[in-house]
């Protein structure tokens, strides 16, 4: 008795990327002010205090009705729907301005991260003078939960800027922590011994 492999290489040539360059005017180009959807077909920014949408393939953009004050910009995985905060509200809307949906009120506090998980969960993180806590809301709205909240009595202080990963499930997140932190070259001698 044998067993044959075979292995077969294929090469593909790769297609060129496009590349495109622009500019325009927005109120703030850091992260809560400007966001390319995840499927890269358009871009959603901030400019006069109000909400615009641009598909990348035109060459301008039209502002979206009812989004005035908006900040927190964030994208649903499909790349369907664009979330924004106004004042203490979480909403969202479709990319040509229809499907207004109010998501949920938020508690007081800086926003210091928003994220949207393919499993329909909304992760955003909110801090305040003693902690930062990570908060979720369905993506059809609904009571916001929370999602992390430090342990009492723990060195942990808080959780910061949540991200889903490409996936959609896995969520990665920073821990802020009281007095001494672990640094990079803790973790990387730690994880580097042989066990």
């Amino acid at each position: 008795a044998g067993a044959t492999w075979i292995i077969a290489e294929r090469r593909f040539t790769p297609a060129e990327a496009a590349v495109r360059k622009f500019q325009m005017p927005v109120d703030n180009a850091g992260p809560v002010g400007i966001s390319i959807s995840p499927d890269g077909s358009k871009i959603a920014y901030l400019r006069e205090k109000q909400l615009w949408m641009r598909p990348l393939n035109q060459l301008t953009g039209q502002a979206i009705p009812d989004t005035d004050d908006s900040e927190n910009l964030f994208w649903s995985p499909n790349s369907d729907f664009i979330g924004y905060r106004i004042e203490n509200t979480l909403w969202k809307i479709s990319p040509d301005g229809s499907n207004r949906t109010r998501l949920c009120e938020l508690p007081r506090g800086r926003i210091r991260g928003i994220t949207w998980g393919r499993l329909g969960t909304i992760v955003i993180s909110v801090s305040n003078l003693n902690s930062m806590e990570l908060w979720s809301v369905s993506d059809r709205g609904g009571d916001i939960q929370p999602f992390i909240v430090p342990v009492q009595g723990s060195e942990e202080w808080g959780a910061a800027t949540p991200k889903y990963l490409p996936d959609g499930r896995s969520l990665i997140y920073t821990v802020w922590s009281r007095g001494d932190s672990t640094t990079a070259a803790d973790l990387a001698e730690k994880y580097s011994k042989d066990e």
